[in-house]
């Protein structure tokens, strides 16, 4: 085909439309594995947003990473088939509070999820939390089960971009020590407590008093950050 077009443009006009024709071909690969949010974040990165030439920013952001702390006791007294269709209520019960706060899911992790609030005050993810939780009570309630919900939060820097291969899979991600914290005080949550959201300093500092008050100081011998808890 392009052999077919450098017969009719010039040379530099022909390489130009191959370029943009490339990257056409690249954002069908890309809608193929994302939301439609996640498309315009890669598109308000810098650069051409191709994994061939990956141009990253650096914001602001509060890192949220979610899931069902208690889901695995389930699997001995129900079929596959039941604990599946309860994960899949409980992903979207966690997914749609994050999407109404101005959150982006970063990815689908098994029964968690990990999403980034770009350029917010950490308000916005702790009203998530919030209504998560609270939907949570009220789906136990009706369900006549006892589902449990673990968190880890941490806000500062974060890097964003795209990484991938473009003929296979490209993904929209975030990385950095704001992203490792966030990950990491879930799994610590979910195996001392079981339930709970554990934040970091900064991602408290930017709340209101009243929220503020919600969270307690958070020590353990295996924890050597400083973190708060709050069990709702």
């Amino acid at each position: 085909m392009f052999d077919f077009l450098k017969g009719l443009f010039p040379c530099h006009e022909c390489n130009e439309l191959k370029r943009k024709i490339q990257m056409l071909e690249e954002g069908k690969h890309l809608s193929r594995f994302v939301s439609d949010s996640t498309q315009k974040a890669v598109q308000e990165t810098t650069g051409s947003g191709s994994p061939d030439e990956p141009k990253w920013s650096v914001a602001d952001g509060t890192v949220l990473v979610l899931g069902v702390a208690n889901l695995d006791r389930y699997y001995s007294g129900m079929s596959e088939k039941d604990v599946i269709a309860y994960l899949c209520d409980l992903i979207k019960l966690m997914i749609s509070p994050v999407s109404k706060n101005q959150g982006m899911i970063d990815n689908l992790l098994g029964d968690e999820i990990f999403s980034i609030f770009h350029g917010q005050e950490p308000e916005g993810c702790f009203l998530a939390i919030q209504e998560v939780f609270s939907q949570l009570k009220v789906f136990n309630e009706e369900r006549k089960t006892d589902f449990s919900f673990c968190a880890g939060v941490s806000s500062g820097m974060v890097h964003s971009g795209i990484i991938g291969e473009s003929s296979i899979r490209i993904s929209f991600t975030c990385i950095g020590p704001n992203v490792n914290r966030a990950f990491r005080f879930k799994r610590f949550l979910e195996k001392s407590s079981g339930s709970g959201i554990l934040v970091s300093e900064t991602f408290l500092k930017g709340l209101p008093g009243e929220k503020r008050s919600l969270f307690k100081d958070f020590t353990s011998p295996g924890l050597s950050e400083k973190a708060w808890v709050w069990i709702p």
